[in-house]
């Protein structure tokens, strides 16, 4: 029998990346899931197993979480965070205590079968073994050092240590990935059966074995001496490419489970598969439940359970609904990712005249009866064995460094902090494995490894044609951090306008090691006497900036008048001195108390300061960003929502705040542009929510829309997609407060946004909710 959805557990807001649970039965199961928005949640099974409540929310890590653990003896559960810590809790998700050591994120749990001790991997290049102890500190008994960047671990039942590394850059290539044995704190045995990165080990359910997965679309299962038993191999593509094998567990029945990146959940008894699971995202994990039922977390921040279960399965016509749209977005993908048949089948081989392949399942392309086709090579038979035909597209080809590439596209990289923003490009070959592409890519040009999955995803949506350039911000230095940078309201965001509430979208992230730099050690010694910051103002200044780095710990720190007054000193800076000023006055309002501290009239003033600075003739881009960046962080939280609708519910105002958002539409800067449309639409549904006050201006209400709609016209000249989005979501909001007036420049925007957004995209469906709104009138 098959599983079956039995339902989809949405909470997170970012990438569900690990997945465990507590309890012994379907009444008494506790999912715990952990994701990319650095919160751990726990869900309570209802008794027939059908729905989860949420019980319990956890918010003390630092960075995203990327491994959890039930301890065995059941005590609790272990996290593994970016943060490079490793949290322990109760069972009912109380903090215990933390385990220190890791130079890198932790991305890797298990348990020693023997003595019950912790086992850890990371991106420091080292697995940790820890003694826990009841007060809840933990020990380092034992490091095992010297693998190729991260690591994942498994205690095996004869009292050695399984360790896997993701390898390590040399030259072009990905190298040194491999399989280590451990006994006693020493490296026994090294398994290099893997053709990429070594991403997670399991246990057989009978402890007699142990199972591999990679990014080499392969799981192995080894006997535990390290013997080579099985082989399973996800499918070709039929772009040629393979899904890589991001984690692999067992079902209560022993049939090997696997996580993949190509939507997929595949299901294997022995070397056969028998099942596989579409989802409409990557399959970071899965996890199987006491009842037998799987759990799967997903790239969309959704969590899903499954069964074989009748009684416990989902209606009939929400399993189909959940199939039909998980089928459409698996053709978009394959749509994108096919592109047209435009590959010269001229400079192929054919098949007739190729050599044999170097490895079982070598992938290549060759020309059949004046046909692309893509082939795998097959160390059974000794024979390329036909795939499908070849859909990828010879288009968008070129060179990079003197390198010829069949498809070459656009990254551009930023840093606020010095107003750079490198234009880079990524090439790829048709048969080319992504990830091994992405992670030579952020190699290049030291990005962070928390950027390879989004580099990933990008060249598979742009396979066929790229639909834009992506920015990947790079202000939080080698803070991991996913490719999107700005955060909006937290709850559930169904339509795409107005938002849930006065809050908006905010961009939290910031270098602070430069902005202090560039603060006390340089900016603070060239401004004017009378505005240099004393020593115990810079005491104040970095006890600011120590509050802000703890985000996590927002809830239980406070911000104060007397430490924002610094502001009044900082904020008479000139020009060409203020920008990191502003950088740490927008992040002073991502916090709770932020603009509470400051009060509505400094906020006021900050916010009149701001843009007046950043629409200064000749002012240059960090000081523009950063400007416009305080504009739009001051709706992180309600009260700066409500301070920013008083202060623009005036003339002066007006003038001072939002007029300068029109000047600087024709900047030409793309980051610019996605602050100004932010800006647009943060206002705009502000006014939407607070309207009843009857407090706004005509004046202000024409000035956002006629900004918005400019810059959407720029935007959509540059097919810059978000940026689009949001001014067509800030038009929406005021089409909803002023029921009439002229709406003939819209009807051309919208037009020329419709012709390159993708079907079912959220610019799409923005323009069909401004069109709705248009209807009305």
């Amino acid at each position: 029998m098959s599983f079956e959805l039995v339902t989809e557990i949405v909470g997170h807001q970012g990438d569900v990346r690990s997945l465990t649970a507590l309890g012994a039965s379907t009444e008494d199961t506790v999912l715990i899931t952990g994701a990319r928005d650095r919160v751990v949640k726990l869900w309570k099974s209802r008794p027939d197993g059908k729905l989860f409540d949420p019980v319990k929310e956890i918010f003390v890590h630092e960075h995203w979480v990327g491994a959890l653990l039930a301890l065995p003896d059941g005590s609790g559960f272990v996290t593994a965070c970016q943060d490079t810590v490793i949290r322990r809790f109760d069972t009912d998700g109380n903090f215990i205590g933390s385990a220190k050591g890791h130079t890198g994120p932790v991305t890797s749990l298990s348990v020693d079968l023997k003595t019950g001790d912790l086992i850890s991997g990371s991106w420091d290049g080292t697995a940790k073994v820890w003694k826990l102890h009841d007060d809840g500190t933990a020990t380092c008994i034992q490091t095992l050092p010297g693998h190729e960047n991260g690591v994942c671990v498994l205690g095996l039942p004869n009292g050695t240590v399984a360790t896997g590394s993701a390898g390590q850059q040399a030259g072009n290539a990905v190298t040194g990935f491999q399989i280590r044995i451990w006994k006693n704190g020493k490296e026994i045995k090294s398994l290099r059966d893997h053709e990429s990165a070594v991403r997670s080990l399991a246990l057989s359910n009978d402890q007699q074995s142990f199972f591999s997965s990679s990014n080499d679309g392969s799981v192995r299962q080894y006997s535990l001496k390290g013997e080579l038993l099985h082989t399973m191999r996800n499918p070709v593509q039929i772009n040629g490419s393979v899904g890589f094998c991001f984690s692999v567990t067992t079902s209560v029945n022993g049939e090997i489970l696997t996580g993949n990146d190509d939507c997929c959940v595949r299901v294997w008894a022995g070397e056969d598969l028998i099942q596989e699971i579409w989802h409409p995202c990557t399959v970071w994990c899965v996890y199987p439940l006491p009842n037998g039922d799987i759990a799967t977390a997903g790239s969309d921040g959704i969590v899903r359970v499954f069964t074989r279960d009748k009684n416990r399965q989902a209606a009939d016509m929400v399993r189909e609904y959940y199939k039909t749209e998980t089928q459409k977005v698996l053709e978009e993908i394959a749509n994108k990712q096919s592109g047209g048949r435009g590959i010269d089948v001229s400079k192929l081989k054919k098949i007739e005249d190729a050599q044999p392949g170097t490895k079982d399942g070598d992938i290549k392309m060759f020309s059949n009866d004046g046909k692309a086709f893509v082939y795998q090579w097959s160390g059974v038979s000794q024979t390329w064995v036909a795939v499908g035909e070849a859909l990828g597209s010879a288009e968008g080809g070129g060179e990079i460094d003197g390198v010829t590439y069949d498809k070459v596209l656009p990254i551009e990289i930023e840093d606020p902090a010095t107003g750079g923003l490198r234009k880079v490009e990524i090439g790829i070959n048709n048969g080319d494995n992504p990830y091994v592409i992405a992670q030579e890519f952020a190699a290049k040009y030291g990005l962070p490894e928390s950027h390879v999955h989004d580099i990933v995803q990008y060249i598979n949506q742009n396979r066929g044609g790229a639909s834009g350039t992506p920015m990947i911000d790079m202000s939080a230095g080698q803070e991991t951090a996913p490719m999107q940078v700005d955060e909006g309201p937290r709850d559930a965001q169904t339509n795409q306008f107005p938002l849930l509430n006065i809050t908006g979208f905010s961009f939290q992230k910031a270098p602070w090691d430069k902005i202090m730099d560039k603060i006390v050690d340089d900016f603070n010694k060239k401004v004017a006497d009378d505005v240099k910051l004393s020593l115990k103002e810079i005491d104040t200044l970095e006890t600011i900036v120590e509050i802000l780095k703890k985000e996590s710990r927002y809830h239980a720190s406070t911000i104060t008048k007397t430490q924002t007054s610094i502001f009044n000193k900082l904020l008479k800076w000139d020009t060409d001195y203020i920008f990191p000023v502003l950088d740490v006055a927008r992040m002073v309002l991502c916090h709770p108390l932020g603009a509470e501290a400051f009060g509505s009239d400094s906020c006021r003033r900050l916010l009149e300061i701001s843009m007046t600075k950043a629409s200064e003739n000749g002012a240059k881009l960090p000081v523009v960003l950063t400007g416009i960046r305080v504009l739009t962080n001051v709706f992180r939280h309600v009260k700066g929502a409500e301070f920013a609708v008083d202060a623009l519910s005036t003339a002066a105002g007006v003038n001072s705040i939002a007029a300068p958002i029109k000047d600087l539409t024709t900047f030409p800067n793309k980051s610019v542009r996605n602050s100004l449309a932010t800006a647009c639409l943060n206002i705009a549904n502000a006014i939407y929510h607070s309207n009843q006050q009857g407090t706004t201006t005509n004046d202000l209400l024409s000035l956002i829309g006629d900004s918005a709609i400019e810059l959407a016209s720029i935007a959509i000249e540059n097919k810059e997609e978000e940026t689009t989005r949001r001014c067509l979501a800030a038009v929406g909001c005021l089409l909803k407060i002023i029921p009439s007036g002229s709406i003939s420049q819209l009807q051309g925007t919208l037009d020329n946004a419709e012709k390159f957004a993708e079907p079912s995209s959220s610019l799409k469906t923005c323009i069909d909710e401004v069109r709705i709104e248009v209807s009305k009138r």
